[in-house]
Parts: structure tokens; sequence; C-alpha cells
């Protein structure tokens, strides 16, 4: 019998609209290093081959919000090292929503008809060792599923564009950047055997 564990980090993350949060596949609207994207309240997460980008944004409040300068832009790269290349693929059902995107001078850009996932993968993104991001209401999680003879020390990243990077008492992740903090929980491993979820 071969158990394969998993490895999985969970953030909260805050849909723009209230709403359950949703990953679009990037379809050709946006640009080639964008695998997919994940509306969030005040920013986006862009998902790529080599880890998500986080482009938060804000505006102060008052009557000078639309001032010149008043919009600020705070960009962190979590970049995962050393990995194998490889070509998403987006799970599950499609969403019974789509979007429209027509934006830009550019009609090859121009794409309808787009729907939503709530599970991305990335085969073999490290040797026996798959890459899954989900999305469950409001929440975002990044998993490893570990084959036999993957090796989880394999897996490492860095964070490029925080302010700073610091674990709290908990084991948690909290990357500091100028309008808060976004926390990712402490690891967690588990493994399956028929259909139950065993911690390791």
């Amino acid at each position: 019998m071969r158990l394969c564990p998993v490895l999985g980090f969970l953030f909260g993350i805050i849909s723009a609209f209230g709403q359950e949060v949703w990953i679009t596949p990037n379809q050709g609207q946006w640009t080639d290093s964008i695998d997919f994207s994940i509306p969030v309240t005040s920013g986006r997460i862009h998902g790529g081959k080599d880890g998500l980008n986080y482009l938060l944004y804000q505006l102060p409040h008052g009557h000078d919000d639309h001032e010149a300068g008043a919009f600020r832009i705070h960009s962190i790269h979590q970049r995962f090292l050393n990995h194998l290349p490889t070509i998403p693929a987006f799970e599950g059902t499609a969403s019974s929503h789509y979007s429209n995107f027509f934006v830009g001078s550019d009609s090859s850009r121009w794409k309808s008809n787009v729907r939503d996932y709530q599970t991305v993968r990335y085969p073999s993104f490290y040797p026996n060792i798959d890459l899954i991001y989900t999305t469950e209401k409001e929440q975002l999680s990044y998993n490893f599923k570990i084959y036999p003879n993957g090796q989880p020390e394999d897996i490492s990243f860095e964070l490029l564009g925080a302010t700073s990077a610091v674990l709290n008492e908990r084991k948690e992740l909290e990357i500091i950047h100028d309008f808060g903090q976004i926390v990712q929980s402490a690891p967690k491993a588990w493994w399956y055997l028929h259909g139950k979820e065993h911690p390791l």
C-alpha cells in the first residue's frame, strides 16, 4: 500500500464582493506570465509558474482620494525556488458564472465566457511532488502532494517586496506589507486512508 502525504498551508483572503473566492484561468486575456488570478479586497493575487504575486492597493479616505498620487500599490512575490517546469491543470467543475474581458486595443486579448475554478494543480512541480491551489469560501490554500520518493526538503520559496516576514508564536508566517499583513498558517501534514484524512 502506498501512502501519499499532503503538506498544506492555509491563509485567509477576503473576496472583493463578500462572496466565495474563485480562481480565474488565463485564457489569453492577461500577460503570459499569469496562469490564474484571484480577486480579493483591495487587490488581486496572480498565480504563475513560479509562485504567487500579491498585488495590493490602497486609496486614502477622504475627499482627496482621486488626486494624483493618492493611489498606492504594493506588490509581493512569493517565489518557489528550484522547481521543475510544468503546465497548470484546472480541476473540478467549472463555475456556472463567467466573465468577459475586453480590455485594451489588442483584440487577441479579448476573451469571453471565461469560467472559474476552485482548484489548480501543477503536476511534478518538484520531483514526485504536485503543487495544488484550492479555494473554499474566503480561504485560499496551497498544498504539496508528496508521492513515493518525493523529498519535502526540496520545497522552498523566497519573498520579494515584503516589508518583513516573521513567524509568530503559533508558527504562522506573517508577511508584513505597507497596508497590513498576510498571515499563512503553520504547515500541516496529513495522509489519506480509505478516503479519510489522518494527520501526521
